[in-house]
């Protein structure tokens, strides 16, 4: 499942991921989604939820129809591009002695 972590803090935070990477947040920033698995058992993630420096929130996802239950939207059929006619290349004129 997907979270952001919004920083509560009234400074810059630079928090670590489990994946090596590093999320950078301005005071009241929002990060970009990222997997819960990036921040369970992270030490430094706990240490600022615990001082309420960060919180963090699900990002909602989209339901998956079921199969045989709904209809499967109808594909239009694809066009090819059209093709644009063949351009002659210009001839030089001849200049003459």
């Amino acid at each position: 499942m997907a979270l952001h972590i919004v920083n509560r803090a009234k400074h810059l935070l630079i928090i670590p991921l489990n994946s090596g990477k590093t999320v950078h947040l301005a005071p009241g920033e929002s990060s970009h989604p990222v997997q819960e698995r990036e921040i369970n058992a992270n030490e430094k993630v706990a240490k600022l939820l615990k001082e309420n420096l960060i919180a963090t929130t699900r990002v909602p996802t989209a339901k998956k129809p079921r199969l045989g239950f709904e209809k499967e939207p109808e594909e239009e059929p694809v066009k090819p591009p059209e093709a644009e006619p063949e351009k002659k290349p210009k001839r030089r004129a001849k200049q003459k002695k």
